[in-house]
């Protein structure tokens, strides 16, 4: 079941499936992302950072940031008419596991939040499970193997 709510300027949708990922979350937000104890950069891609959140008695989280740098006008119209990219994977996962829960995917979506002014998305955070191995740009040939299975 996905939840939304309000978290100073975050409009979030959250997953009742992990109890964590709205503190994880608050946390992460309140102490600005850099000063969280918790949260390690491990990537900064063309449209965001993407951080590695650990939890006390192991296991950890993604935290994907989508600030978009490129194309930002025509990310702006697209969400005031379509709304959130990240509400709608959430919801589209959601729906997917609701149809076949047997045949859940690889990662666990827990949490997507938006900062918007005037409907229009300004910047958004997606929280996933962390699957530990390799990325699929470090395995030869790994992005046209594995990519139509993504």
């Amino acid at each position: 079941m996905l939840t939304q709510y309000q978290y100073n300027e975050w409009t979030t949708l959250y997953s009742d499936e992990d109890k964590n990922c709205r503190k994880l979350f608050e946390d992460f937000i309140s102490k600005k992302e850099n000063d969280c104890a918790c949260a390690k950069l491990i990537a900064e891609t063309k449209t965001g950072e993407v951080y590695k959140l650990e939890i006390e008695g192991g296991g950890g989280y993604i935290m994907k940031h989508d600030l978009r740098k490129r194309h930002r006008f025509d990310y702006l119209v697209q969400s005031f008419f379509r709304g959130s990219n990240s509400f709608r994977l959430l919801r589209g996962l959601a729906a997917a596991f609701e149809k076949s829960p047997q045949e859940r995917g690889a990662v666990h979506v827990y949490l997507a939040a938006d900062r918007r002014k005037l409907r229009c998305v300004l910047e958004s955070y997606v929280l996933m499970e962390f699957i530990d191995g390799k990325c699929i740009d470090e395995i030869v040939g790994g992005i046209s193997r594995y990519a139509g299975e993504c």
